[in-house]
């Protein structure tokens, strides 16, 4: 990577009837929770889903961003879920957030 070019997360979004999934592919850390932090601010629907198990990598940067994306969620009367397992699904549970957030392994919820 170039000194000029910045860290960049792949987001997929899928807005379905029901639903909008975003699946996130890479690292969440400093240098990208912003990119994931916009995604998940224009992204509407009754339930928002955020697919985390393709991120091999996530930072306390990135759980601040899933909290406040969830407190978003709730302001609209809107169901926030995240979708995880292996690194994301133990620093979640690690930290505790697993009692405040959504947590599912399935995107089907």
């Amino acid at each position: 990577m170039d000194a000029g070019d910045s860290p960049v997360l792949d987001i997929a979004t899928d807005q379905r009837a029901d639903a909008c999934v975003l699946t996130v592919c890479g690292e969440v850390d400093y240098d990208t929770a912003d990119q994931l932090d916009e995604a998940l601010g224009k992204a509407t629907g009754p339930l928002l889903v955020v697919d985390l198990r393709p991120v091999t990598f996530m930072s306390s940067a990135g759980l601040a961003v899933l909290i406040k994306a969830q407190s978003r969620a709730e302001t609209r009367d809107a169901r926030f879920t995240v979708v995880c397992d292996g690194p994301v699904h133990h620093v979640i549970t690690e930290t505790g957030l697993h009692q405040i957030l959504s947590v599912t392994d399935t995107v089907d919820v």
